[in-house]
């Protein structure tokens, strides 16, 4: 959903939910979106959220991180680790998960809200280590295992579709701006990327997409596919 040069993506956010089927639906957002208003719609529509929390929210902020962090509130945790190796780096993460939060409902009164939980990352790679701590709310009394699963599969979004427009298809050089051409082509590009990603072979996207433009019959079999897929619905 394109948002109005004198809108904002908050103002958006509730419009888009509005269209969208959201029972048994889990729902991600970065701090922006940890708003009342798009908790109540979620919940009200039969989904669930995992939202982060940060700075735009601070009284509820923090107190969900001193209810984490308060020794007497250990025994009320749930914990998981992973560790994640590759391309010269290790990464731990250890998620922490609490649902007995009554006491701070009761002071926030926040839409849904069923339990809270952090993520403590550590990277180390060449050398240098960062730590980072976020915070997030959630509607769903999730293990941390589903926690820590739901909060990496957001972030993948940032790899997964943002890093391939912006590096693969170079989406940020562009110059389109007249009329709708810019919004028209940014979804022409989002199709090619959910097409060629469907795509179960092992070529790297790039190649895919070097190929789809080179061999009309690799192109049409990506279409077929992606067919073929959507019949199954």
């Amino acid at each position: 959903m394109a948002v109005d040069a004198k809108s904002n993506e908050i103002r958006a956010l509730p419009a888009l939910l509005e269209m969208l089927e959201l029972e048994d639906t889990l729902v991600t957002g970065d701090a922006m979106h940890t708003q009342r208003t798009a908790s109540e719609l979620i919940t009200g529509k039969g989904g669930d959220y995992v939202l982060t929390l940060k700075g735009n929210q601070k009284a509820l902020h923090a107190d969900a991180k001193a209810w984490l962090e308060d020794p007497g509130n250990a025994e009320k945790m749930l914990s998981h680790q992973d560790v994640d190796r590759g391309h010269g780096r290790k990464e731990t993460r250890a998620a922490t998960v609490c649902h007995d939060i009554g006491p701070l409902q009761d002071a926030h009164q926040w839409p849904g809200l069923a339990a809270i939980g952090k993520i403590e990352s550590v990277r180390v790679s060449e050398g240098r280590t960062q730590t980072k701590t976020r915070t997030y709310i959630m509607s769903r009394k999730m293990s941390p295992e589903d926690f820590l699963k739901a909060v990496r599969s957001h972030w993948a979004i940032e790899n997964r579709l943002h890093w391939v427009l912006d590096v693969q298809m170079r989406e940020d050089d562009l110059r389109n701006r007249a009329g709708h051409g810019a919004v028209n082509l940014a979804a022409v590009r989002r199709l090619v990327v959910n097409l060629a990603n469907l795509q179960d072979d092992k070529l790297s996207f790039r190649r895919r997409l070097l190929k789809a433009a080179r061999v009309p019959e690799y192109c049409l079999e990506i279409i077929a596919n992606a067919v073929k897929i959507a019949e199954t619905f």
